[in-house]
């Protein structure tokens, strides 16, 4: 069985404000690592 890459943007400012799919990927609880990366 081969993998599939797949490429996608899970967050982004919109005019709307911001809209975040990070929860769709995996739920935090099943995380083994969360890294905070804060761009300015």
């Amino acid at each position: 069985m081969e993998g599939k890459v797949r490429n996608l943007y899970p967050g982004g400012n919109t005019p709307h404000g911001f809209y975040s799919y990070y929860n769709y990927i995996l739920p935090q609880r099943k995380a083994e690592k969360i890294f905070c990366i804060k761009g300015g």
